[in-house]
């Protein structure tokens, strides 16, 4: 029988909860607490494509500001 593996962030296992829920630029940001008890963001682009970021971060702020930059700088890249 297979176990459940917890370092995945298995958004079902208890420790892992969705926080913030932002529309920025048009993308769809996820700002979630994770087992490793830190915070991280994923983001939804307009086409569906979904990108989760590895970096940790202690609040849940922290990852928000983080999310906002990192979509901020994509928009930009696009743009240029």
């Amino acid at each position: 029988m297979m176990q459940p593996n917890h370092e995945a962030n298995n958004p079902f296992e208890p420790g892992f909860r969705l926080e913030f829920v932002l529309i920025y630029c048009g993308v769809m940001a996820l700002v979630f607490y994770t087992h490793s008890k830190c915070y991280q963001f994923g983001v939804v682009a307009e086409d569906g494509s979904v990108e989760r970021r590895k970096e940790i971060y202690y609040t849940a702020g922290a990852a928000l500001e983080a999310a906002k930059n990192w979509i901020a700088l994509k928009n930009f890249e696009n743009n240029a």
